[in-house]
């Protein structure tokens, strides 16, 4: 889970995964959607998935963009060091690497 933290109003415009290994992660869930009005010091949550297509190291981006030019952009990595087995893959748990301002 990650949680979120506003330090002013903000509206949540978008949620996206993007990188070479984008499908490799995935929002399942949580508290911050499209449309999420958080206001100074409140908070949200984001629940994610770490579903490796291949083994090794994976790394993606997850931007959280809102409605001022203040987005937020998290780097996710992971890392598959067994053979992906067919079906429904393990729940890994996501640690924030480093933010950047986009």
């Amino acid at each position: 889970m990650l949680v979120v933290t506003s330090d002013g109003p903000r509206n949540i415009t978008a949620l996206t995964i993007s990188g070479d290994n984008a499908a490799d992660f995935a929002i399942t869930g949580g508290t911050c959607a499209v449309g999420t009005r958080l206001t100074h010091d409140t908070t949200c949550t984001l629940d994610l998935i770490f579903t490796p297509t291949v083994q090794g190291p994976r790394e993606a981006a997850l931007n959280i963009d809102v409605d001022v030019p203040v987005g937020r952009q998290v780097f996710l990595k992971g890392n598959e060091r067994r053979q992906p087995r067919p079906g429904p893959a393990p729940a890994v748990t996501l640690t924030q690497v480093s933010t950047a301002r986009r």
